[in-house]
């Protein structure tokens, strides 16, 4: 007794101690062994709730902020790559249809029918654009035993040959042994190309003399200037004209009648007999005459004043995008590949760039490349 009276007179309770005696109760309370974990999973899914109920509200307010910047950023800057990616980040995808179809990686890999739209939509957005050189030329038909010598070798000679009057390159493309010459329907305006069947053959072999003529400054505009040669074939003739070696040598333009008494039956009746020399550039008419004297050298009769050139014919695929080693644009995780794009002038080279898109984006997302 005595001692409790010298406490009680000595000792005072402070609040600091007042409130750990309360935190005590409560941490009774929290720990204990029967409602402890209960009362846990309470507070946590309290808080579970309120994470993604209340932070909504600022989450929306925060992406509305981010979508009004961005729209505001847009009309300040011009549509470009570098545009792109600082409002964007990287390429979002597609909209096809009015639907926006989202993706990491973009391949875009045009036709030659599609180089035009692939064209403008690279400039619309800021891609850098190089002028590839432009391919003009006209299909050759010629009785297919006269080019025998190379088709039973290689049944798709690539044949090059560079002019002796201006040094430009003239190739061989499309060779058909036995094969048909068609018209080609690019959106309306009307040129020539080459087929052969698996179980129809005609007796006459074709294949396209195409010019490759490099453009330089200040002039872009290769596919135009392809445009505007099959343009004037169409005007002149409604459509491909077609016209024998002779005729064009001798300056003087095919009759049906002239076609009818040569010694080739054509494969395409329905071109227009007329003359090239209105239409083609002389440069271009001269490294074509120059490339017969040289492929009579190999196949005898390939010069022959009964040859049938078509034309015009012309390959859409004459600018290019600027791209990496991997076929990527300067826009990140967007390829192009394809004739379309530029990037390739063939069915194999289009295939070959495709497989190396594909091993690069497959490097990318941690897939070994062989895999493929």
């Amino acid at each position: 007794a005595y001692v409790h009276g010298i406490l009680t007179q000595c000792l005072h309770h402070s609040e600091d101690d007042q409130e750990q005696t309360t935190l005590e109760k409560v941490d009774k309370i929290l720990t204990n062994k029967w409602i402890g974990f209960p009362l846990m999973i309470l507070i946590l899914f309290l808080v579970f709730q309120c994470t993604f109920s209340l932070g909504a509200y600022p989450q929306e307010w925060i992406q509305m902020g981010i979508d009004a910047l961005c729209e505001w950023c847009s009309t300040l800057m011009p549509a470009a790559w570098w545009s792109s990616l600082i409002i964007d980040g990287v390429i979002q995808g597609v909209i096809a249809g009015g639907e926006t179809y989202r993706s990491k990686y973009l391949v875009a890999a045009p036709g030659r029918d599609g180089a035009e739209w692939f064209t403008g939509e690279a400039k619309r957005i800021g891609l850098p654009i190089e002028s590839n050189a432009v391919d003009i030329g006209v299909r050759v038909e010629s009785p297919a035993e006269v080019f025998e010598p190379i088709t039973n070798i290689c049944y798709e000679s690539k044949l090059v040959y560079f002019s002796k009057s201006f040094d430009d390159r003239v190739r061989t493309f499309c060779m058909n042994p036995y094969g048909f010459v068609v018209t080609e329907n690019n959106n309306g305006l009307m040129t020539v190309n080459g087929h052969s069947y698996a179980h129809k053959k005609s007796e006459n072999t074709n294949f396209a003399i195409l010019v490759s003529k490099q453009f330089t400054e200040p002039f872009h505009e290769p596919i135009e200037y392809g445009k505007y040669i099959a343009t004037l074939a169409n005007m002149l003739g409604g459509g491909p004209i077609v016209q024998r070696l002779g005729d064009l040598r001798d300056g003087r333009r095919s009759t049906a009648e002239r076609i009818r008494r040569g010694l080739i039956n054509p494969t395409m009746p329905s071109a227009t007999p007329g003359d090239l020399s209105l239409v083609l550039p002389y440069r271009f008419l001269k490294d074509i005459m120059e490339m017969f004297e040289a492929l009579d050298e190999a196949c005898p009769g390939a010069n022959s004043r009964h040859t049938l050139l078509y034309g015009v014919e012309v390959k859409f695929y004459s600018s290019r995008i600027a791209l990496s080693s991997q076929l990527e644009t300067k826009i990140p995780n967007f390829f192009a590949i394809g004739d379309g794009a530029g990037i390739t002038r063939g069915l194999v080279q289009a295939s070959a760039a495709g497989v190396v898109v594909g091993r690069e984006i497959a490097a990318r997302i941690g897939q070994p490349k062989g895999e493929l």
